[in-house]
């Protein structure tokens, strides 16, 4: 009956207790037929409650995948006498099996397992194993004997994770006296081997066996806090294994692991080797989490091919760097560094007792020359994260994010008695394009002494919560205007929030250039823009033409009386988002250009019905001195409005408003508003007209209308004898 099946995928079945009775499944045949594996291949069995015992005498000898997840009374998956016949299994993954002690028993008449020994098996079990996961298996204590490591010849990948009792990876019975077993041996074909919350294993191999993985690429280790190593010693000898042991390794990847000191240590907790072998690190993306014993990372270690390194939660790192090694890394291109409580510095002078700030008269304007990617976050005790004289060498530097660090006094420092020799008074970055700084209560300058900066290719540029980081008014000068152009030239995406001082955008160039004279901001490429918690901004633009902004949110800018003037909102034309939100001096949107202080409110006639044809999202909050949010001509040139939002702003009258003088010509008595989706009004208590005058409104598109606390609103929206939605003036 099943002779030729090659693939059997079953689940979510009561009552199945073994394969023998898969096959009366689907024959409904009551006495057989049972199945023949012999053929099969491919064997996937899922959530099968029942099940105590997959094979039951068949011999899966062609069998190359095995999956077996959420089978809660299974306690073993194989038993030793069928071990030899599985020489062309490739894929073997087990998870959520609750009951599973062992992965291999043996056979046994009696009711109860018995453990199987390293001397009941041969070393050329599972000879074509590659990959091998376990997963949620809390009654499980060892994977196989280690015995069988040997035989593991083209083993590729390792995963043991979240099984909560297990000890070790390969581990051996109390009586187990296996003949021919090697005191050291060889996974020759690892490729990755992920460990991650174990929190009982103690070591990879029980027994004094030391493993080595010549050919490993990554390795993980999280959540495994018993898995501590001892310390090693670093004779000639042992950096030969270490060599050995680790020279393809490209990945590592600790986390919440404790008693781990540097990274010497790292490769005793995997090859269970109590003195060595130590690290080697060829080509490497290294990532540690959540190591608190860890003190200094290197100690002796050359990382000439390092690419890569996050450090998250080393609470005791007072340093990631010493200068001597700085020049090793040239390869360099992603830095980040978070919550580490006690780094004072990045970079700290080579010392035996005590870490000195690092000067940039020892530096090299060249080191890490392929830097791409630098992070910072919560890191209380850093002052700054490079000498300035770093600066000039990082001309790959594309993305620069520095946050929530309180002592953090300026991005480039300088130490006391530096003196550094052909260190420019002007730094280019050339290839940064975002440039984000959030939270740094204590920074004063973007670089600590008389260095001015230029972000030729800078396209992206946040600045949040940084009340000291003030600048003097600009200049406008030709230099200056020629210098800002220079600088800000490609800025499409700027966001500053929670600044005091800064009056309008003109000023932003200096906060970040450290310049004090300019650069004032170049505008021409800018997209977006963002304006949150600016107390001190009167006038955003001045005279600034955001000829390419595509969205504007601004909120709580405290003073800001305006949003535009009459004489720039032609240049407008790509304007799509326009957001506004708890400004409580705003008084209009659109102002006229005035020289005297107060303005002037805008009317009809002043506008072109062309204004704004590309926005699509209008949304007002909270702003309680504002009339109306434009003239009442403006609204036949809104063709693409589809999201029209106003609330809580008391003093509003109406959405489109006109001023007394105005006169406006060729102004419709009825405006249509083509595209729009959704009308929402609330919490407006003085709201009295959708439109100012004699309009009527047709919204055709219409699908969401909600009014909400307008008791002023006179104005009615119904359907007219065509079916479309519209706001009738009475």
């Amino acid at each position: 009956g099943f002779m030729n099946l090659k693939e059997l995928s079953i689940g979510n079945l009561e009552g199945v207790q073994d394969l023998m009775q898969v096959g009366c499944l689907v024959t409904n045949r009551r006495g057989g037929y049972e199945l023949s594996v012999l053929s099969l291949e491919t064997l996937h069995l899922n959530l099968l409650p029942d099940m105590r015992s997959i094979w039951r005498g068949l011999v899966p000898s062609n069998l190359t995948s095995l999956k077996v997840n959420e089978c809660k009374r299974l306690r073993h998956v194989f038993t030793d006498s069928m071990i030899a016949s599985l020489a062309q299994l490739k894929v073997l993954e087990i998870s959520n099996c609750e009951e599973l002690d062992q992965i291999i028993a043996k056979d046994n008449d009696d009711e109860n397992d018995q453990i199987l020994s390293g001397s009941d098996l041969q070393s050329s079990c599972f000879p074509n194993l590659r990959r091998l996961e376990i997963r949620g298996c809390n009654k499980l204590k060892s994977l196989f004997p280690v015995a069988m490591a040997s035989g593991l010849k083209k083993l590729q990948i390792l995963k043991v994770r979240e099984s909560s009792q297990l000890l070790v990876v390969f581990g051996q019975d109390d009586l187990a006296s296996p003949v021919n077993v090697e005191k050291e041996m060889v996974l020759p074909d690892l490729r990755w081997l992920f460990l991650d919350r174990l929190p009982s294993i103690v070591y990879f191999s029980h027994g004094c066996y030391d493993f080595l993985f010549p050919h490993l690429e990554k390795l993980e280790v999280y959540g495994c806090p018993k898995l501590t190593p001892e310390y090693a010693t670093t004779s000639n000898d042992l950096m030969s294994a270490q060599s050995k042991g680790f020279m393809n390794l490209i990945k590592i990847s600790i986390g919440n692991l404790e008693g781990v000191q540097d990274l010497m240590q790292v490769g005793r907790l995997v090859t269970n080797i109590r003195v060595g072998h130590e690290l080697s690190l060829v080509s490497l993306e290294l990532r540690l989490n959540l190591l608190p014993g860890l003190r200094c990372i290197w100690k002796g270690l050359m990382s000439s091919n390092l690419t890569t390194l996050e450090v998250k939660e080393c609470k005791r790192l007072t340093h990631v760097f010493t200068d001597s090694m700085i020049a090793s890394l040239v390869q360099l291109k992603v830095l980040t560094i978070s919550t580490c409580e006690e780094l004072e510095q990045i970079i700290a002078k080579d010392n035996d007792e005590k870490d000195q700030i690092f000067s940039g008269s020892d530096l090299q304007s060249a080191c890490v020359p392929n830097l791409c990617r630098l992070e910072i976050t919560g890191c209380n005790k850093l002052k700054s994260l490079f000498p300035v004289a770093m600066a000039s060498g990082l001309k790959k530097l594309q993305i620069l994010k520095v946050r929530e660090s309180s002592q953090l006094l300026g991005v480039f420092g300088q130490g006391d008695h530096a003196s550094p020799v052909n260190v420019e008074k002007e730094m280019v970055l050339p290839d940064l394009q975002e440039l984000l700084l959030v939270q740094l209560p204590s920074i004063s300058c973007f670089s600590l002494g008389c260095y001015d900066f230029l972000f030729p290719h800078l396209k992206k540029l946040e600045v949040y919560g940084c009340p000291k980081l003030i600048t003097e008014s600009a200049t406008t000068s030709n230099d200056s205007m020629r210098a800002q152009s220079e600088g800000f030239m490609n800025l499409k995406e700027l966001s500053i929030g929670n600044l005091e001082g800064v009056q309008d955008l003109m000023q932003v160039g200096c906060l970040a250039t450290n310049r004090r004279g300019g650069y004032e901001l170049s505008v021409l490429s800018l997209e977006k823009l963002h304006l949150n918690l600016l107390p001190d901004m009167r006038s955003i633009w001045r005279g600034l033409v955001p000829s390419n902004l595509t969205s504007l949110k601004v909120n709580e800018c405290k003073t800001l009386r305006h949003v535009f003037t009459d004489s720039m909102i032609a240049s407008l034309a790509q304007l799509k988002v326009l957001e506004i939100s708890n400004c409580e001096e705003l008084e209009q949107i659109i102002a006229k250009d005035n020289d005297d202080e107060n303005d002037r409110i805008l009317s009809g006639s002043d506008l072109q019905s062309s204004c704004f044809p590309n926005l699509r999202r209008l949304e007002i909050r909270g702003c309680n001195k504002l009339k109306s949010l434009f003239p009442v001509a403006m609204a036949s040139g809104l063709k693409k409005l589809q999201i029209l939002k106003v609330r809580e702003s008391s003093q509003l009258l109406g959405v489109f408003g006109q001023d007394d003088l105005a006169s406006p010509v060729n102004v419709e008595k009825e405006m249509v508003l083509p595209d729009l989706r959704w009308l929402f009004l609330d919490r407006l208590p003085s709201i009295v007209y959708f439109s100012h005058e004699c309009y009527d409104f047709l919204f055709p598109g219409l699908g969401t209308l909600e009014v909400c606390q307008c008791p002023k609103l006179a104005t009615k929206f119904a359907t007219t004898s065509k079916g479309l939605m519209s706001a009738q003036s009475e």
